[in-house]
């Protein structure tokens, strides 16, 4: 169940087709080694545009939510590998896009009107 919420700056999204977005999860999954169609199944992305930032420039800011039972080399090469394929889609070098990543204990998650425990 990982999900990313993807912070895009609008210049940056709207440099890149809607068409081109579509292959955004198989590039995650692919890159993170999470390749299979299964593994496909699980991951969602939500691209949101960003009107205004202030402060430090980041064109690219993911929030990556996922359940805590993930390894930590699991939870590195998900957030290295949505880092990556954001970076290769967006055409942007590797210091234009950050991904912060949270653990979500059992109990956290309401699907289907279930909590959902892992």
């Amino acid at each position: 169940m990982p999900i990313a919420q993807i912070f895009v700056t609008e210049p940056v999204l709207a440099a890149v087709p809607a068409a081109e977005r579509g292959d955004l999860v198989r590039s995650w999954a692919d890159l993170a080694g999470e390749s299979g169609a299964g593994a496909r199944a699980h991951m969602t992305v939500n691209l949101v545009p960003v009107a205004q930032q202030l402060g430090r420039p980041i064109p690219v800011l993911a929030q990556l939510s996922l359940p805590d039972l993930w390894r930590p080399d699991q939870v590195e090469a998900l957030a290295l590998g949505l880092a990556r394929a954001c970076a290769q889609l967006f055409r942007l070098e590797a210091g234009q896009v950050q991904v912060l990543c949270h653990g979500l204990p059992a109990g956290h998650v309401a699907t289907d009107q279930a909590i959902e425990r892992w």
